[in-house]
């Protein structure tokens, strides 16, 4: 049954305060709650120009120094908007005259509804008997019935998109949204991304297929949501290497989608980034890879945390909200548990007997899983499993080291044999997790009276970390108290919480800042916490704090801190027990320079000491330019004896800012090293960053960016480990050890990484350009990546001269790959792989186009400079279209193949397939029906024996010859209903003999 609440907008105006962190080098930083009313935002602690743009403060002048400052604003509303994702999707069905279909038209006014879409089928039947049936839908829809604004996108195709800030496209399935909103009510249904705040704890963040509402009663708004999102939420904090900005690697390696596109929020110290490539980081979401932008700092100091949602592939995921909001009370109740069915296990008996009683997320259960006679691998025999073959059994099994089993590996055929109790290392057990559910009930009070403002929270939570044991259940409550006062002049806050053990917070970095006041990497779960601030302005270029703090957990902390800021000057430090900090900035603007100096001193109860003294310069030669030198060391020392085992970290360098309308770009380079005690002082390596951006029009634009900088060596190491016979992705050759690719193989790959004591260069790079002339067309990508152990190159390139020209069109595609990495055994491959396609036209005639297409690829392969593998092909074809009474598409063409693979198959020497082919395409349009036919003869040469091919040389189709023919009909109806028939031959005369396939599709467009 599904349930949803609606929920409601306030007029009452609310006022927040909150404090901010500026960091050097960037200009936009999110506030909590939103929207803010314009003209309400006040800002201590900063004298520059800004503005807002909903929920976010957008600074005029990224900052060069950084700097605490205390906003303080007011909204209408405290919950964050619901938002949704909706691509752009085209059908994959081609109409009969090559156009689109219709784009989703905007909202019209009226009762009336905008309908645009498509309806796709195709069947496919081989000579075999086999069929695939293949349809897709999209529609579009838009407008206003009876007051109500309609938006709705439905689609059941494949679409590719590219979210801002990651680096390749992903493909979504079968996404459905639609909105329903009315004068005072909304209502959306669907796959929706909901953000919603849960006041004073943050702001959850979930992905939903579900629906959603809300709806606004006199001054009473609620909001509900229920959904099933098949994802979990999951927390990952990155070991940041000195200098190095990315990649790193985050999400759930095993999962089918490791990390939902723009599902991340990720955390530098306590403050939320933003993604973009003009912003802090980027994501490659089919890798998990993140990499930081140029101009957010790193170090191996600072504390990454991720909150990233991944494809869940145990249990599908339940999701109920309900919120209420009356003037200054908001009340929030949220769930989240898994389903108590496994998506792929049923269980037994005894099974079921351990999860009933089962604590902890994750169980070890004895025995295997019944699939069905016929449709295992193993059989019960007495009182253990035995092999009998693919398809041979009802069982299947996942064996597990446990160093003493019944059962051990066979290393020949990679299956698993019984031979007898305690005898071998392998137990056939399931590690299963267990499906578990938070709940949570939040309640928050916030209002101001003139100056004084006073804010009380609570929460109460129940968690069910095993669903099949109901009776083991933890309870946890939190509540926070805030008491302020703002003036002109002074501002005083006091804060006061507490949380008990196995409090759940749903919403995503709730303890984040807690944390990193108290120099902690985790909070304790039970924990009484109490903040005092005390703030006086005197005039706006003077500002001084004073804080204090008291943490109760399995031990008394305190804190202390203090800090002075001025238009040229920052002093600050902070006391606790465990480590004192103390910092001095220094940046008087005396015209367009602005000398500056300062440090950075840490010391730890340890005996740990940290100084990190700077000096500078920077010139603002124009507004748009500013040119920067400094020169800084880091020391770390390790003990407090005497300054033995001291780690010195040296930087001399300078940098350029440029930021005016056409282009961007910030270059910063200079000298690094990295001094352990008893080693050469001499420098070690030059670094560099740069990022740049050039769009001189509408017609050009250039893009570029660099990175070089030292890191510690990584060495790859690359495991297969054996799984159940049949369900790995490896097999091994028996006179080689070679592990190669197999469909149904009984070995996994698994590859990970360990730290080196060596240092070591790694560089980056990547370069974009897109120009569009008259006579020209150029498309280019360029990405490079290096270090000791692995390295990639990469280009692509589409260059069109004159592209707007009849007489003479030529389109050339050159590409190139250049890799190198570590693989089994130790050994280092290399692989050059480059190419070129071209495509020359010239239209003599208004009814013929001459044309001639030619391709070539080039792959070598190396281990350990021995050759590996060689291939190389190329072909070129004379392929005209003439549309005169008939279209007609006739094709002439010639190529070969030569290939070698020393490596693996010496005897075979060199191999050379020659192939030549000549056939038409034809099209004839009578009304409304489009005739085609067509038909393709080819001949294949090889001076070795189809049988003694290897597989990876003889990818084509065999040798020989043999001819291929289609033929089709398609017809076009007036309310855009077109239907297509087609069928295709392929006659092998030496392999398969004779191969058909009939295609019957059918689309609508509306």
């Amino acid at each position: 049954m599904v349930r949803f609440i609606f929920f409601l907008y306030s007029s009452l105006l609310l006022q927040h305060h909150q404090t901010l962190g500026f960091e050097p080098g960037r200009s936009a930083y999110l506030l909590l709650y939103g929207p803010v009313v314009e003209g309400s935002v006040e800002i201590k602690g900063y004298d520059g120009e800004w503005k807002v743009s909903w929920d976010t403060l957008i600074l005029d002048e990224k900052p060069t120094d950084s700097l605490e400052v205390k906003v303080r604003y007011k909204t209408l509303t405290e919950y964050k908007p619901v938002s949704y994702y909706r691509p752009v999707y085209e059908s994959k069905f081609s109409s009969p005259d090559s156009s689109e279909p219709s784009r989703l038209s905007p909202p019209v006014s009226g009762n009336r509804l905008d309908v645009h879409g498509s309806k796709t089928f195709s069947l496919a039947i081989d000579e075999g008997g086999s069929t695939d049936l293949d349809q897709g839908l999209t529609i579009n829809a838009s407008g206003d019935l009876a007051g109500v604004e309609v938006d709705a996108n439905v689609t059941d195709e494949e679409a590719s998109f590219k979210p801002e800030g990651t680096t390749r496209p992903i493909e979504d399935f079968d996404r459905i949204f639609i909105g329903l909103t009315g004068e005072d009510w909304a209502l959306e249904l669907g796959d929706i991304d909901f953000s919603h705040s849960v006041a004073g704890y943050g702001t959850i963040e979930r992905r939903l297929a579900g629906v959603t509402g809300n709806a606004t009663l006199n001054k009473i708004e609620t909001y509900g949501a229920f959904g099933i999102d098949g994802t979990n939420r999951e927390y990952i904090q990155l070991d940041i290497e000195d200098g190095k900005k990315g990649p790193y690697i985050i999400g759930d390696r095993y999962s089918d989608q490791p990390v939902i596109p723009g599902s991340e929020r990720v955390y530098l110290n306590g403050i939320l980034l933003e993604r973009g490539i003009t912003e802090d980081y980027t994501v490659d979401y089919l890798s998990g890879e993140l990499t930081f932008n140029n101009t957010t700092p790193v170090d191996a100091y600072s504390k990454v945390e991720v909150y990233y949602t991944y494809s869940n592939t145990d249990y599908r995921t339940d999701n109920q909200m309900a919120s209420l909001q009356a003037g200054p009370l908001v009340i929030v109740f949220y769930r989240e548990g898994s389903s108590r069915s496994h998506l792929f296990h049923t269980w037994s008996a005894e099974q079921q007997e351990i999860l009933d009683t089962a604590r902890g997320t994750q169980v070890i259960l004895p025995g295997a899983r019944m699939v069905g006679e016929g449709k295992g691998s193993y059989v019960l025999e007495d009182d253990h499993y035995s092999w009998v073959g693919f398809g041979s059994g009802n069982y299947d099994i996942s064996f597990r080291y446990t160093g003493v089993g019944d059962y051990a590996l066979e290393p020949d055929s990679g299956f698993f044999r019984y031979i007898g109790p305690d005898s071998g290392n392998y137990s056939p057990e399931l590690e299963v997790s267990l499906p578990d559910r938070q709940e949570a009930a939040a309640v928050n009070f916030e209002e101001d009276f003139g100056d004084f403002g006073i804010s009380l929270a609570g929460l109460g939570s129940r968690s069910t970390p095993n669903l099949y044991n109901h009776r083991n259940q933890d309870f946890g409550h939190s509540h926070k108290t805030r008491l302020s006062y703002s003036s002109d002049k002074l501002g005083f806050e006091f804060r006061h919480r507490l949380q008990a053990e196995h409090t759940w917070i749903p919403a995503d970095g709730a303890e984040t800042g807690t944390r990193d006041v108290w120099n902690l990497d985790t909070l304790p779960q039970a924990f009484n916490e109490q903040v005092f601030n005390l703030t006086w302005e005197p005039q706006d270029s003077f500002y001084t704090r004073l804080e204090g703090r008291h943490l109760w957990a399995d031990s008394n902390r305190l804190r202390a801190g203090a800090s002075v800021n001025t238009r040229w000057l920052a002093l600050g430090g902070s006391w606790l027990t465990d480590r004192q900090r103390a910092y001095l900035n220094i940046r008087p603007r005396i015209g367009k320079f602005s000398p500056r100096t300062g440090f950075t001193f840490e010391r730890f109860a340890e005996g740990t000491r940290n100084f990190d003294p700077l000096i500078g310069l920077t010139c603002y030669l124009v507004e748009e330019l500013s040119v920067d030198a400094h020169l800084s060391r880091r020391i770390d020392q390790i003990k407090n004896t005497d300054w033995q085992d001291t780690l010195y970290y040296d930087r001399l360098g300078s940098s350029i800012d440029w930021q005016a309308k056409k282009i961007t770009a910030f270059a910063a380079a200079g000298i690094e090293r990295l001094i352990p005690v008893e080693t050469d002082s001499g420098w070690q390596a030059v670094y560099a960053n740069f990022n740049a951006s050039w769009n001189p029009n509408t017609r050009i634009r250039f893009t570029g960016n660099y990175d070089q900088h030292l890191s510690a060596s990584r060495f790859q190491i690359v495991e297969y480990r054996p799984v159940e016979p049949g369900t790995g992705d490896y097999t091994r050759d028996p006179e080689t050890g070679e592990y190669v690719p197999a469909e149904e193989g009984d070995y996994e790959l698994v590859t990970r990484y360990e730290e080196g004591t060596a240092l070591q260069v790694e560089r980056y790079g990547n370069l974009g350009t897109d120009i569009n002339l008259k006579s020209l067309r150029f498309w280019s990508a360029f990405s490079y990546r290096n270090s000791s152990d692995a390295g990639s190159a990469s280009a692509s390139v589409r260059i069109t001269l004159f592209p707007n020209l009849n007489e003479l069109s030529i389109i050339t595609s050159p590409q190139y790959l250049w890799q190198r990495l570590p693989v089994w055994g130790g050994s280092q491959e290399l692989a050059r792989v480059w190419g070129m396609d071209a495509d020359i036209r010239s239209r003599l005639h208004p009814d013929y186009i001459l044309r001639l297409v030619g391709s070539y690829d080039n792959e070598n392969r190396t281990r350990d400079a021995a050759d590996l593998r060689s291939r190389e092909e190329w072909s070129v074809e004379l392929a005209p279209i003439l549309d005169i009474w008939l279209k007609l598409e006739p094709t002439l063409g010639f190529g070969t193949i030569t290939a070698s693979e020393p490596y693996y198959y010496p005897e075979l020497d060199r191999i050379d397939i020659r192939k030549v082919w000549i056939g038409t395409d034809s099209e004839k349009r009578i009304k409304d029906w489009r005739v085609i036919a067509g038909v393709l003869l080819t001949a294949r040469q090889s001076n070795v024996a189809a049988d003694a091919l290897p597989y990876l040389i003889s990818r084509d189709d065999p040798a020989g010859f043999h001819p291929s023919w289609s033929a089709g009909l398609q017809r076009t109806f007036d309310n855009g209903l077109s239907v297509k028939a087609l069928y295709e031959g392929n006659l092998y005369h030496d392999v398969s003999a004779l191969t058909t396939e009939f295609e019957l599709s059918a689309g609508m467009y509306f």
